[in-house]
Parts: C-alpha cells; structure tokens; sequence
C-alpha cells in the first residue's frame, strides 16, 4: 500500500508517517508540502490514498484534488483544522472520499496506533 500525504506541516506529516510504519511497515509513506509536487507524486508514483490537507503553500488543497480528479479516482481524504461546514461539503462534492479535522486526525491516528 502507498500512502501520499501532502501536508505543509512538518509534524503533521511525521506523526501520519510514523503511526501508519508502526501498524503497516510494508506499507510505503510518501510526503509533501507542496501541492504541485503531489500532483506528480500522485501520477508517477501511483499512490493507493492521498491525505491532502486544504491549506497548503503553493495552492488550496481543494485545487489540487480538482486536479487530481482531472487524470484519477484514487481515494483522497482531506485534512484540515477548521470544521466549518462548507469546508467538508466542498471536499465531498470536488470528489474526496472523506474529511478529517484536526481533532478527528489525532483521535483516527491514535485508534490506528491502538492507543
């Protein structure tokens, strides 16, 4: 399993890095903070689930699951700290598979962890 996390927070990445390697070390971790790059990560590498957080540097994460969706089916999970509403329809209705805030992230990775 390939797992693409395009976040622009160091720690962020690290933790989803670290938590999916204790539970699933066969599964290969790639990272990003740009979403440019995880547009070609996501057509290069072929990933089997992106998790792409909505506020990203170099663009709004919901672009770059638009563009995705353009050359992909591969399911994406959006990552944000809001938990406004429209943030989460916006994702769903642009084609992501899921949404995660920021507390929801921490909890999903602990249960994963099986803490």
């Amino acid at each position: 399993m390939k797992v693409l996390v395009v976040d622009d927070e160091p720690d962020v990445a690290r933790l989803i890095s670290i938590s999916f390697g204790m539970q699933q070390p066969n599964w290969e971790i790639l990272a990003t903070a740009e979403g440019e790059e995880a547009l070609d990560l996501v057509e290069q590498k072929q990933p089997d689930v992106v998790l792409l957080d909505v506020g990203l540097p170099d663009t709004e994460g919901f672009e770059v699951l638009k563009q995705i969706r353009l050359f992909s089916d591969v399911p994406v999970i959006m990552l944000t700290i809001k938990r406004e509403e429209d943030d989460k329809v916006r994702g769903l209705v642009g084609g992501a598979q899921g949404h995660l805030t920021g507390r929801q992230q921490g909890q999903a990775l602990r249960r994963r962890r099986g803490q």
